[in-house]
């Protein structure tokens, strides 16, 4: 669901019967713009996220309990520093980008936020990269 959710009029509804088609061990991954993101707090009406066509409009915390209510039974949320900072062609000098990592980090999440739903309970250990952002 890349950047799916915000179209949703209903989405437990449809998060739920997404659920109903997973196999046991399946995963449903989620990226949807966040509206508490530092982006938004920084340029306001000019941040992009406000359009006409985004129906419902999630802060980090929403997320993990709407997947949660649904039935997934692990929900992993690592944090999104943006693409120029994780394809490592920011043009933020290396101080500025672990300022801008740790209030991430401090609960943020970042401008987009991003999910792996399981079904399963020990699904995030079974993924590649669970070591990696857990939260």
């Amino acid at each position: 669901m890349w950047s799916v959710l915000a179209h949703l009029p209903r989405p437990l509804d449809d998060v739920r019967m997404l659920r109903s088609l997973l196999a046991p061990d399946g995963v449903l991954l989620l990226l949807t713009v966040n509206a508490g993101s530092l982006k938004l707090k920084r340029r306001r009406e000019a941040w992009g996220g406000f359009t006409p066509n985004h129906l419902v409009m999630f802060s980090p915390d929403p997320p993990r309990r709407l997947l949660n209510s649904a039935g997934f039974a692990a929900v992993v949320m690592p944090p999104w520093y943006g693409e120029p900072v994780e394809a490592g062609t920011s043009r933020l000098r290396p101080r500025q980008q672990r300022r801008l990592r740790k209030a991430i980090d401090r609960g943020n999440r970042g401008n987009m936020l991003r999910a792996a739903a399981f079904v399963a309970a020990d699904g995030p250990g079974r993924s590649a990269g669970a070591s990696r952002g857990r939260g």
